[in-house]
């Protein structure tokens, strides 16, 4: 479907619905949308708002931002201010100035209209955190992912695996950190856990490290399918004792620890 279609759909689709009564003294119940003569219906009243509507789009649709910004601006005031908060182009203005704000690096504005509901509100986010990521925009990243939203948390992830990619591991271990709060199924629980003590060991932060092993390791059940996190949850304690140099004994009971798994533990199957 061209932009063109896409814009005149839109269009159509606001005048189909019903225009409220603006904010005047007359008390006609006559709706703005329809003009009335001599008992009949005549053709529908394009109201200027309407007019503002189909410039802004033309100018979005090709990506002129600044161009649009003012018009949707002066669209979202004079609209507010005659028909309240209840016009059938609320949400696509709100919308598409949160995105034009967004682009023009205008955050605390775009920030103050992700505050407000309107439909298409959480898609909106998401794409925009996912756009963020994946080119590499990481103030603008931070930023949208402080707000909440539907769908914030398989942005949070693939953020966090981009930082563990780039061997950012500050970043990294913040992202994990907060992925902890959410309530999620227990097995990608141990595994971010895993990854939150592989993080702190590669920070240098060993007492860290051997926290978050041990947390692991209280959470698995070797008799499953979690014998290899156990044996990797093992391994890398050996490695933190053994880098600390503080607690050789310990290290080297762990390393005793894995020489004495069977190779089941280890992940492999045992040879006849």
């Amino acid at each position: 479907m061209s932009d063109t279609c896409k814009r005149n759909m839109v269009l159509q689709s606001v005048l189909r619905q019903e225009i409220p009564e603006k904010s005047t003294s007359d008390s006609s119940p006559t709706c703005h949308n329809e003009i009335v003569t001599g008992g009949s219906l005549a053709i529908p009243e394009v109201p200027r708002e309407v007019e503002q509507l189909h410039s802004a789009l033309e100018c979005f649709t090709r990506k002129d931002y600044l161009t649009a910004e003012p018009i949707l601006v002066a669209l979202l005031s004079q609209s507010e201010a005659s028909y309240g908060v209840h016009f059938p182009w609320r949400d696509q203005t709100l919308e598409m100035l949160a995105t034009t704000y967004w682009n023009l690096n205008k955050y605390e504005q775009a920030e103050k209209l992700f505050d407000k509901p309107f439909k298409g509100r959480a898609k909106l986010m998401e794409e925009l955190a996912i756009d963020s990521v994946t080119t590499g925009r990481r103030n603008s990243a931070d930023r949208i992912l402080s707000h909440h939203f539907e769908g914030k948390e398989s942005v949070m992830e693939m953020y966090m695996q981009t930082c563990l990619n780039e061997q950012r591991w500050k970043e990294a271990k913040g992202l994990l950190v907060e992925l902890l709060k959410d309530e999620t199924d227990e097995k990608i629980r141990v595994e971010r856990k895993q990854s939150l003590a592989r993080v702190c060991f590669s920070l240098g932060e060993y007492s860290e490290a051997e926290a978050w092993c041990l947390k692991v390791l209280l959470a698995l059940d070797t008799q499953n399918e979690n014998r290899a996190a156990f044996y990797e949850s093992i391994r890398l304690l050996a490695r933190i004792f053994n880098a600390e140099g503080t607690n050789l004994q310990a290290g080297e009971r762990y390393q005793a620890t894995l020489e004495e798994l069977s190779p089941g533990l280890h992940g492999t199957d045992s040879q006849d």
